[in-house]
């Protein structure tokens, strides 16, 4: 399946672009694997009930033009116009979105497709999600481009959801590499959860930003990493 196609990535990894978009840009890049393992490291005792991984690029630029462009190049790969959504394009496992200047490419995640991310040596990365936009040459500078994932799941009993979001914190904290931002008071003390968790951590290498909600048995999770910025 695509979504396990081999492409290195690592969201440590960043470097100082050519010009673009009027002045030099910082790129990064990460992969599905390597995002997966941060935000989801224990997946025992819990079932993902929906899960998306996407890449948004803004560009400069006419709107018009730039949405003239996307649509060109993803009706010459195979893409397929949503009849019912304008904007809206698939092609199996991808679905695409163009408004004006903004582009989207996105893979859903389900239980086994999560299950398949983490078995592979090397995963889809955000270089090859973004070989779906137009290439260049073209007149569109990027702007900003921003990688999501999110990722909804149950865990059972309740006081499973509470012990890997706490496990989660305490890893990542642990590591040296993460920064707390928000924190529910007593997070770190058992059976001291509230009801609600929230969490919003940084990452100090990259600034990705990793939030944590939970609610009884239900946890969603949304990491979002700058790829592209001036």
């Amino acid at each position: 399946m695509a979504v396990l196609s081999a492409s290195a990535g690592c969201a440590r990894c960043q470097s100082v672009s050519a010009l673009d978009a009027g002045g030099p840009h910082v790129r990064r890049q990460t992969d599905l694997r390597s995002a997966l393992l941060i935000i989801f490291p224990e997946y025992r005792g819990a079932q993902v009930t929906s899960g998306i991984a996407k890449l948004t690029r803004k560009v400069t630029g006419s709107a018009e033009a730039a949405s003239a462009a996307a649509t060109k190049n993803l009706e010459a790969n195979g893409f397929v116009a949503n009849p019912s959504v304008a904007g809206v394009w698939s092609r199996a496992p991808y679905y695409a979105e163009v408004d004006g200047a903004t582009w989207v490419i996105a893979v859903p995640l389900d239980q086994d497709t999560v299950g398949r991310v983490y078995m592979a040596p090397t995963s889809m990365s955000t270089a090859d999600l973004a070989m779906w936009f137009p290439r260049a040459p073209t007149p569109f500078a990027t702007a900003t481009e921003t990688f999501d994932f999110e990722l909804k799941y149950d865990a059972s009993p309740e006081s499973r959801s509470t012990f890997l979001t706490r496990q989660l914190v305490q890893l990542l904290l642990g590591s040296g590499q993460w920064r707390a931002l928000e924190l529910p008071e007593d997070w770190n003390v058992d059976g001291g959860q509230p009801d609600t968790f929230e969490a919003r951590l940084e990452q100090l290498s990259t600034h990705a930003i990793f939030r944590i909600h939970r609610e009884g048995r239900s946890v969603s999770l949304h990491y979002t990493l700058v790829t592209d910025e001036p």
